[in-house]
């Protein structure tokens, strides 16, 4: 009788706990890019950032819509698309939390927004281009692919827009150093878990012209991130400084299809604390219902 009091109080915590983790959080910065005026522009040449009407664009409204803003309105991104200067290219918004370059110094915290990353189809050549984010970030200076290694600050990484890599389709660093990377070559089933975009060429499916909602959270130097509510990246790296979203062309080429290639973000949300449940909470309560799964096997 004991045991099955302390499995039933244990799977109660557990779910107490889970339903905590998101009512507790509590939204300090929001914009759904109706305008810029929240983003301190970092950008190699031939890079652009404008907010657009994206219905215009025949793209459909982001899922995760920020209150009292417009539907459709996001940011806009092009990298190497504007002349015929073939270049690696990367451009940054980083964002300011309460005026100014804001720094985000909480040791817990949730940063959401949601990511088009649009190619032609079928894919042109050049077509591997991505989008950029990042938290922790100390510099202003523009960061991707092309300079990871010598000007890469914060905690940041890269999801490529049609598992255009061999290996570095999606990829997280901390500062300059590599802490992780998946491709959709390697890790198929994740990546068909997470999108839905065939690509004819690749064994795994693709982010390409779908709405991503990428998470990203922060627990005193662990770092989490999400797409769409697939957990790809569990990793040690800096978080206290400014939040970042961009885009790049990684590669000294242009797409054949530069009408189509470009990357749209929209509704930007950083909460004081962490809605997707810790691996630690998941534990408890799968131990919780095994408990009551075996008690139950035993007295039938």
């Amino acid at each position: 009788m004991n045991r099955r009091i302390l499995l039933l109080f244990s799977l109660s915590l557990s779910l107490l706990t889970l339903s905590t983790l998101t009512a507790q959080a509590v939204t300090i910065f929001s914009d759904g890019l109706d305008s810029l005026a929240n983003w301190l522009p970092a950008q190699q040449a031939d890079t652009t950032a404008d907010i657009v009407d994206y219905s215009a664009l025949g793209i459909p409204e982001a899922p995760n819509m920020v209150a009292a803003t417009g539907a459709t309105t996001g940011v806009k991104f092009t990298a190497n698309n504007g002349d015929a200067t073939a270049a690696a290219a990367a451009i940054n918004l980083i964002g300011s939390v309460s005026g100014g370059n804001a720094d985000l110094s909480l040791s817990r915290y949730q940063v959401s927004f949601d990511m088009w990353l649009n190619v032609g189809n079928p894919i042109p050549s050049g077509g591997t281009e991505q989008g950029v984010f990042g938290i922790g970030r100390t510099t202003t200076a523009a960061i991707g692919r092309n300079n990871r290694t010598t000007s890469g600050d914060g905690t940041f990484g890269w999801l490529a827009t049609e598992n255009g890599y061999g290996t570095e389709d999606t990829v997280v660093f901390a500062n300059t150093v590599e802490q992780a990377r998946k491709s959709g070559g390697s890790n198929t089933a994740l990546f068909n878990s997470a999108f839905q975009t065939t690509i004819s060429s690749d064994v795994a499916d693709a982010p390409a012209n779908q709405w991503v909602a990428v998470t990203v959270t922060a627990n005193n130097g662990a770092v989490r991130v999400f797409y769409n509510n697939r957990e790809f990246f569990s990793v040690a790296g800096p978080t206290s400084g400014d939040v970042m979203i961009g885009y790049e062309d990684p590669f000294g080429s242009i797409s054949a299809d530069g009408v189509n290639q470009f990357g749209i973000f929209d509704n930007v949300v950083i909460s004081d604390n962490i809605s997707v449940p810790e691996p630690a909470s998941f534990a408890l309560l799968g131990v919780s219902l095994v408990g009551l799964l075996a008690m139950g096997r035993k007295r039938a």
